[in-house]
This record gives structure tokens, C-alpha cells and sequence, in this order.
């Protein structure tokens, strides 16, 4: 057999780590706040990619509020409070697809300076804007 052909066969192996590097996190927020939702995916071959859901539905990025960073994590612009919801990091590649743990997003709404109420009592005065904006002034 010298004169037989020879034949090399390449085998790929498509590999997507089991552990993801950074998982996102319970984020609380205002809105109007820039928030950004850290994910690093497993290591894989080929690199896996990211997308992620929220509410156990796919989140559409748009290209002016929400966005996917090139390292995965998630971007949201001017946040409101219907950005509130579990958000769930996705990795994939060929090799198949690995979830984050769920993070919790919760944006509460900023106070509105037109519904402040002033209470005065000795010398103090309390402001009240919202159930979780309290301030305590001394006054002189």
C-alpha cells in the first residue's frame, strides 16, 4: 500500500463550560439610572455567545436603551420601572447552552418634589417624598 492516498480527518470538538465566570446579581435601582447587569459566560469553544430573557421571556436589545455588551453583560439606559423582572443570563455555542442564575431587577419610581409633605415637630423637620425617600432636617 505506498501508493495509497492518504486521508487526514479533522474532528472538531464543540465545549461549553459548565460554570459560568460571573453570574448577575439582585440589582436594585431608581428610575432614570443606568444600570448594567454583569454576566461572564463558561469558557467554550467555539467562544459562546450571550442573549438573555427576562420574566422567562427572550429580551429583545434595541439599539438606543438595551443593549448586550461584548462581554455579555446586559446594558439598560434611563431605566423605568417596567424594566423590573428576573433577568437570566444565556450562553451558547454548538455545544449547547448554559443559564445564569436568576438576578432580580427591581426600579422604583423617583419622587415627584410636587407631592412632598413637610411635618415639623420641635425643631426638626421631616420631608416625606415617597414610603422609602425620608430626609431629617434640624432646623437653626
Amino acid at each position: 500500500m505506498a501508493n495509497s492516498p492518504r486521508t487526514d480527518v479533522v474532528r472538531s470538538v464543540a465545549v461549553l463550560g459548565s460554570d459560568f465566570v460571573h453570574h448577575p446579581r439582585n440589582t436594585e435601582s431608581v428610575s432614570g439610572d443606568d444600570i448594567t447587569l454583569t454576566c461572564v459566560p463558561p469558557r467554550g469553544e467555539p467562544a459562546p455567545r450571550v442573549r438573555w430573557s427576562k420574566d422567562n421571556q427572550p429580551l429583545k436589545p434595541d439599539a438606543d436603551r438595551v443593549t448586550v455588551l461584548q462581554s455579555g453583560s446586559l446594558r439598560i439606559r434611563d431605566a423605568s420601572r417596567q424594566d423590573s423582572g428576573s433577568y437570566v443570563c444565556i450562553a451558547f455555542n454548538i455545544g449547547g447552552e448554559k443559564q445564569s442564575n436568576p438576578a432580580q431587577l427591581v426600579v422604583r419610581g423617583t419622587c415627584n418634589v410636587q407631592s412632598q409633605r413637610a411635618f415639623q415637630y420641635r425643631s426638626y423637620t421631616l420631608y416625606l417624598w415617597h414610603w422609602y425617600f425620608l430626609r431629617l432636617y434640624m432646623q437653626s
